[in-house]
């Protein structure tokens, strides 16, 4: 049974959208345009990841004469650039995510050249494709962002919207809300950023509201895909910048914080007696515990704010000194209210 009929009507509307129907014969390079907007840890990734998925088993069907990329990238440009190092053959189809796309195109680049990027993207990449020697394929751009106040500049591009949570931060962008969207599907969505915050179940993580071409506004259930299944399934057609960004991020990190003299070792032998007494909690596991980013903890434990001890290649943090962090950050709260 295809993958197709086992998903809801408004997530069929989108992949109808997206994967040109069978038997459809290409003759040039097709573009589809998509943007979800959506505030952190509402879902936005485990979406794009999953529409990647579907629309690359779907491709498989419909067009089995396309050979089929997945790339998922902070920035366009890097996208860009891994598209001409995989050689693609003549007849291809990428489905590139731009992961967090304004937030790093804005870091990267200054404000005009970004908004340039996003707008003349898809001109862009038909030139790059045509000279990597591709005559026919579909190009599915899908950008991933939290920032909804230039939403303008993705909506010049995109033909499908879906919000997984607001980010709304005053009334000018809730009138823009009510402009796109309107009042009553606004209300809902709003009404969706009180259960992600209070529930964080993976129902609420996976319903997103999707305006499509037609400017009909539907809500669609996306179901959730672990990402090793990509890395399994798709090896060799799935590549994650994002996900190796990442590891150098954490690597540099690591060795950043936890490279310390033999000499400060015997020092703290003292204290590692005392460590090996508390209950000891993981850099990762701390930091979902306090509703943090492994960063900022690497950061406290490379600043001397938080004290960690090394065991068997990995760094472990002490509950006593977990609270002594704790009380610190409410003081300086506390003096910065004042």
């Amino acid at each position: 049974m295809s993958i197709y009929y086992k998903l809801d009507p408004t997530l069929r509307r989108v992949m109808d959208y997206l994967v040109p129907p069978p038997g459809k014969r290409l003759r040039d390079i097709a573009f589809r345009h998509m943007a979800i907007f959506g505030k952190p840890g509402s879902g936005k990734t485990s979406t794009g990841l999953a529409l990647a998925y579907i629309a690359h088993h779907l491709m498989a069907e419909r067009q089995p004469t396309l050979t089929n990329y997945i790339i998922r990238a902070y920035r366009l440009s890097d996208a860009v650039r891994m598209v001409r190092k995989l050689n693609p053959p003549r007849y291809s189809s990428f489905f590139i995510i731009v992961d967090d796309a304004e937030r790093y195109a804005l870091s990267y680049y200054t404000r005009s050249r970004a908004t340039t990027e996003l707008i003349l993207a898809h001109d862009m990449i038909r030139h790059l494709l045509r000279s990597c020697g591709v005559n026919a394929g579909v190009v599915q751009l899908l950008y991933l962002t939290q920032r909804f106040k230039n939403l303008i500049i993705l909506c010049r591009n995109a033909d499908i919207l879906g919000f997984k949570a607001t980010t709304v931060s005053d009334l000018s962008e809730q009138h823009l809300m009510f402009k796109i969207l309107g009042r009553t599907y606004t209300m809902q969505l709003l009404k969706l950023n009180y259960y992600l915050d209070s529930s964080w179940h993976e129902t609420f993580k996976g319903m997103t509201l999707f305006r499509l071409p037609d400017n009909r506004i539907r809500w669609g259930m996306v179901p959730y895909i672990p990402q090793r299944v990509l890395f399994d399934e798709l090896d060799g057609v799935y590549v994650d910048l994002v996900e190796l960004a990442q590891r150098r991020a954490r690597k540099k990190l690591e060795e950043e914080v936890f490279e310390e003299d033999e000499e400060e070792d015997k020092d703290k032998l003292e204290d590692f007696e005392n460590m090996l007494k508390d209950r000891l909690y993981g850099v990762n596991e701390l930091a979902k515990k306090l509703n943090l980013t492994y960063i900022t903890i690497y950061n406290a434990i490379r600043r001397g704010e938080l004290k960690a001890y090394r065991i068997g290649g990995r760094y472990k943090i002490p509950e006593s000194e977990i609270i002594k962090f704790m009380k610190k950050l409410a003081g300086e709260e506390v003096h910065e209210g004042r």
